[in-house]
């Protein structure tokens, strides 16, 4: 099932879903037509957001990934990662994105992170 669903902020033009299956989904709206199903994540997908421009999609899945799609050319752009706290465990939760107030061109990417312990 489609945990999540995000509509183009710009145009209203695409729509992207995640789900169960570990698959994001990028459809054309209000025609739901398939444009591409990016098969990276190895587990459900918790969120997705456009990026202000709606170039990239950002989504965050139960397996502790973060990744980036280029909406133009339909592939991977980057992955977002960081270095935890020796003996953290961490996973990425919620996703959002935001101008930069002095240059409308650029956008910056909001994350929640749960962390926990790991017993030695």
């Amino acid at each position: 099932y489609q945990k999540v669903v995000k509509i183009s902020p710009l145009d209203g033009k695409f729509m992207a879903t995640g789900g169960d299956d570990g698959i994001l989904r990028l459809w054309t709206f209000p025609d739901l037509n398939p444009v591409k199903d990016f098969e990276e994540h190895e587990k459900e997908i918790d969120d997705v957001e456009f990026s202000p421009d709606q170039s990239k999609i950002i989504s965050i899945s139960k397996d502790r990934r973060a990744l980036v799609w280029d909406v133009k050319r339909l592939k991977k752009h980057a992955e977002m990662g960081w270095d935890p706290p020796s003996n953290r465990k961490y996973a990425y939760k919620r996703v959002r994105c935001g101008k930069v107030e002095s240059d409308s061109k650029k956008y910056k990417i909001f994350t929640s992170v749960t962390s926990c312990r790991l017993d030695s």
